[in-house]
């Protein structure tokens, strides 16, 4: 009786393992009619954030198209008030389609932020009009309250200035998490009131799920005085909340065949319609 059972298990698994093959081998048959019934084709962005494709159709809108924002820090080296690292936000958009990596031998979508104004971090969905933004910028000496922390046995040369009125920002994450950016003092990370005791001199970060960001800068013995220094340093932050914004939808239309895809403010992913000619001269 066993061996009658064995035999059939043995035909079963065999069964199962030649279904298996012919999935293996039926899966790209599927996809490519799928292609082709369908006509479109999902792709993320490649390299610097360029979406490319050789069988784009002709004159067609794209399904979906993001773009990502980020913030541009020029300069090099940890930023201090002697090495003021500026940090440039996004008021729009420039999203182009072209045969080449050239904008001029394309077409240019230009997408303005309006009210909304400078955008430091986020995503914007060109199809639908939607616009998360989760980094903002603050001027350091504008509505915050400064105070320096002191704590026996700490070096009298040392000063650690702590900053209110950053409510919002984004607080959990290591400290290897980077979700803070100054033009004037390098990110630490976040921590606690024991832990940032550890930042060093022109170092800076977020004391735990408070409002709280700590700054040593040994230059100055009161934060009376610091606070006048601050006025014009930027600190960029991530909020812990994302903000939203609905902005007019922009159709993005594909060229016949060769087509890239991309914007200067971040990455790009796009879902768009191919040729389906085209494409069954790549099978």
């Amino acid at each position: 009786m066993s061996d009658y059972v064995n035999n059939g298990v043995d035909k079963i698994n065999a069964t199962l393992g030649d279904i298996k093959g012919d999935l293996t081998t039926l899966r790209p048959m599927i996809k490519n009619l799928k292609l082709l019934v369908l006509g479109s084709f999902s792709t993320q962005s490649g390299s610097g954030g360029v979406v490319s494709t050789t069988i784009g159709a002709d004159n067609v809108p794209v399904k979906s198209l993001s773009v990502g924002i980020t913030a541009v820090q020029s300069g090099s080296g940890d930023p201090s008030p002697t090495n003021i690292r500026p940090i440039t936000g996004w008021s729009g958009a420039n999203v182009y389609v072209s045969p080449t990596l050239d904008a001029q031998d394309g077409t240019t979508y230009p997408i303005s932020f309006g009210d909304v104004g400078t955008v430091y971090g986020g995503t914007l969905n060109v199809t639908t009009g939607k616009l998360i933004v989760n980094w903002v910028d603050r001027d350091l000496s504008v509505d915050t309250s400064w105070s320096e922390q002191t704590w026996s046995g700490k070096d009298a040369n040392a000063h650690y200035f702590r900053g209110s009125g950053f409510g919002g920002r984004r607080y959990g994450g290591s400290t290897s998490d980077v979700y803070g950016m100054c033009d004037s003092y390098k990110w630490w990370g976040n921590g606690t009131t024991t832990t940032l005791r550890n930042l060093s001199n022109l170092e800076f970060g977020y004391q735990g799920t408070n409002s709280y960001v700590w700054i040593r800068d040994d230059a100055y013995t009161t934060a009376a005085d610091f606070k006048t220094s601050l006025a014009g340093k930027h600190l960029v932050y991530e909020l812990e909340t994302p903000l939203e914004y609905d902005l007019t939808p922009i159709q993005v239309r594909t060229l016949l065949g060769e087509n890239n895809i991309w914007a200067e403010c971040g990455n790009t992913a796009c879902e768009y319609r191919i040729d389906r000619t085209l494409y069954l001269n790549t099978l």
